[in-house]
């Protein structure tokens, strides 16, 4: 995806000039701008860092960057570089500025001042001044770059988060640039004692040779650093606990907020945040690359202050770094505050695992989609960075206690049809979970079991006149993989995985993937059986017929990423909110559990958009009937009943939500919309109409702005996403 080289990148070629050099037709390399600070004299421009005399920075230094140009131009763009002197014609950079955006007058004055907030990530920083051609904007000229600035330790220990292990252990991970050679380790103490334990870490990484090829093995590689993993063991429940990193060079870090130590199995009012779809975004004056999701760092907040939770859980979609991995590094620092407070369980969605057929590695599980979504990471780069209880990248499915609710999560971008290697994991699972311990069972996966949803692809894309510019797929419907659409997906779960739920008594499933808030009715055998009462109650305590209490469905991809508006009023919906948050669930006893879906936004926010509860019997319900769902050797019985109706989305009207999100919009400059110049409006005109490259990963496209055949047709492209790769296009309703 060499496109996104820089926010005005459109179409390849794609290599950046100098243009001072074109007579020669020199393509600008390293040499070209040379390891020389400051001014290149024929350009006329220099960039100075201000705090440059206060180095070595500190993790989250914010500079002041300054650029002087004796000929601006509106389509000058500041470029951070890490590490410092990189050829940038083979890397991309971490974050830019549009400086015209940043300082108004900067096209006469020639001068601009920008904010970075800088990720301490193994290397220092410099900054390159680019400017695009308006009549070929894959073309960007290098005009002056950067002194370097430097941390004081960019190898140290940072970016603790609390997570579950194998086995149901409690522990802590973190990044450093140093090895296992340099002995890195945990140090845990309960708050206010003076006695410290120290464990040893594992230590792990992975290289661009891990990556299924993409941006991820090319443009986007970064040297990740190492990622450390130690046990905590013999820490009370309930109890907070100061953590602390080090390594054998002196290097220690503290942890913002202290952690705490979730309740043991079977403990009640179990606290858990639940949200998927999240993203990156920042309070600078810069962008981050590949910025997708700005609002998350309002969530990020929410979540922190809200905690500590019990645990949280992110089903799936969590940095939407695509193959850049130098988002991973700002995302581990955005979601630092909640992340260290509480163990982070995560499952794996379409942007951190799907990848086209041909580029998986042999021996690896591929993805049921071969979409283009995870930019290469194909799950490599999310299952390091975020240990869970799964056995492996290849093997994304896990359970775990917290208190009295058993989380059971699977990979729903893998084979999950009955009798596969996902499916029987599943069945076993959930068929010998204790319900005395953990009353409560919570199913997760990222995209949706049950979703209010106008993304059809049989229905949008097979012989029903013209077919939609975000469809992928010709008019046959001849796919790369299996339907991903949102109808597509929720009909397989329903058949392959809604017998496991409603046979084993799953109470609520937790889904992702559309940009959302979505509550849905208690599901079974593709029918409501149970709506909710007054105050949103679900009670299955009695005149339930076994087996008919059904699953009470939650979409909750609202953690930041840009909003998915095409709820159709599904007939099983009971409530859709247009907004930015996560859900607050308290498992009060065996009995009774609520939740809450509380808004994030910037400013003053905790409001509650909509409250549900769930009420179960005291004791556990009988089974629906004595056909279990199981599989023995090549033998599997597939469902408890005997003909399944098929899980459809009845649209019947009026079901578009509640949009909350108009005026909540993070504090930093968005940059919507980017007047280029007279000679590029046909180009300005596609970029604001042009939407999702891939209707698979966000659902169905508004195209009531029109016209989006000839947007495409503009650009030379098909169905480009103007946030990936022209930031600057984005329409303002997608801020």
């Amino acid at each position: 995806d060499a496109p996104r080289l820089h926010p005005l990148t459109r179409v390849p070629p794609w290599p950046v000039h100098n243009e001072l050099e074109a007579v020669a037709g020199a393509v600008l390399s390293q040499g070209a701008l040379g390891a020389s600070a400051g001014t290149v004299a024929a350009a006329g421009c220099n960039v100075t860092v201000g705090a440059a005399e206060e180095t070595p920075l500190d993790d989250g230094a914010v500079v002041s960057v300054s650029v002087r140009c004796a000929a601006p131009a509106s389509t000058h763009w500041l470029a951070a570089y890490s590490p410092p002197r990189a050829n940038v014609t083979a890397q991309a950079p971490t974050k830019y500025a549009i400086l015209s955006k940043v300082n108004s007058s900067y096209p006469q004055t020639g001068e601009a001042s920008v904010h970075f907030s800088l990720t301490a990530a193994r290397a220092g920083f410099d900054f390159v001044l680019f400017a695009a051609d308006p009549l070929a904007p894959h073309v960007s000229e290098a005009l002056a770059r950067s002194e370097v600035v430097d941390f004081a330790d960019a190898d140290a220990p940072l970016r603790p988060r609390a997570v579950f292990l194998p086995g149901g252990r409690l522990g802590v991970a973190w990044s450093s640039g140093r090895g296992e050679e340099h002995a890195p380790t945990l140090g845990w103490r309960v708050e206010g004692s003076d006695e410290w334990t120290e464990v040893d870490a594992n230590t792990s990484t992975y290289s661009a040779v891990d990556m299924c090829g993409g941006v991820a093995g090319g443009l986007g590689w970064r040297d990740p650093g190492y990622v450390h993993v130690a046990a905590i063991e013999g820490a009370p429940a309930g109890v907070s606990l100061d953590i602390r990193l080090s390594d054998d060079t002196g290097a220690t870090y503290d942890a913002p907020t202290a952690l705490r130590v979730p309740p043991a199995p079977g403990s009640e009012g179990t606290r858990l945040a639940l949200f998927a779809d999240m993203g990156r975004g920042d309070t600078d004056d810069a962008h981050t690359w590949m910025e997708y999701g700005p609002p998350a760092v309002n969530v990020s907040a929410a979540l922190a202050a809200d905690g500590p939770f019990d645990a949280s859980f992110l089903s799936g979609d969590l940095s939407y770094a695509q193959g850049f991995a130098s988002v991973w590094d700002d995302w581990l620092r955005m979601i630092e505050q909640f992340a260290s407070a509480a163990p982070l369980l995560a499952n794996l969605g379409n942007h951190e695992y799907d990848a086209p057929a041909q580029s998986w590695p042999a021996g690896r599980r591929r993805d049921l989609f071969f979409g283009e979504d995870s930019g290469g990471e194909c799950g490599v780069a999310a299952a390091a960075q975020v240990p869970t209880p799964r056995v492996g990248v290849d093997q994304a499915w896990w359970a775990h206690a917290v208190g009295n609710v058993m989380i059971v999560s699977m990979n729903t971008e893998v084979d999950f049809a009955c009798g596969s290697a996902q499916w029987r994991w599943l069945q076993k699972t959930l068929a010998g979970i204790n319900r005395t311990e953990t009353p409560w069972v919570l199913f997760g996966g990222h995209r949706p079991g049950l979703i209010d949803s106008t993304y059809d692809r049989a229905a949008e894309c097979c012989g029903y006149g013209r077919v939609p510019p975000h469809c992928l797929a010709p008019p046959d419907c001849k796919l790369p993989g299996e339907d991903p659409s949102d109808a597509g997906v929720m009909a397989s779960l329903q058949k392959e995985i809604g017998p496991l739920l409603e046979y084993y008594d799953v109470d609520f499933a937790l889904w992702g993937h559309n940009h959302v808030y979505q509550r849905h009715c208690a599901y079974a055998r593709g029918q409501c059986v149970r709506k909710s009462g007054a105050g949103g109650v679900y009670d299955g305590s009695s005149d339930v017929t076994a087996g008919d209490a059904g699953v009470v469905h939650l979409v909750v991809g609202a953690a930041g990423a840009t909003l998915t508006k095409n709820a159709c009023g599904a007939a099983f919906s009971e409530k859709v909110h247009n907004t930015w948050g996560y859900v607050r669930v308290v498992a009060h006893n065996a009995t009774h559990l609520s939740g809450e879906f509380v808004e994030a936004k910037a400013g003053p926010g905790g409001r509650v958009l909509d409250t549900f509860a769930l009420v179960r019997p005291s004791t556990p319900r009988e089974k629906p009937t004595s056909r279990a769902p199981y599989c023995a050797g090549d033998a599997c019985v597939c469902d408890y009943v005997e003909e399944r109706p098929e899980a459809l989305i009845d649209c019947i009207g009026g079901g578009g939500g509640e949009d909350d999100s108009t005026g909540e919009l993070v504090p930093i400059i968005i940059g919507a919309v980017i007047v280029l110049v007279a000679t590029a409006a046909g180009v300005y005109g596609a970029m604001r109409l042009v939407r999702r490259r891939r209707a698979r990963a966000y659902g169905a496209i508004d195209d009531s702005a029109g016209d989006l055949d000839a947007a495409a047709a503009a650009l030379g492209v098909d169905g480009v996403d103007a946030r990936t790769v022209n930031p600057l296009a984005v329409p303002a309703d997608e801020s």
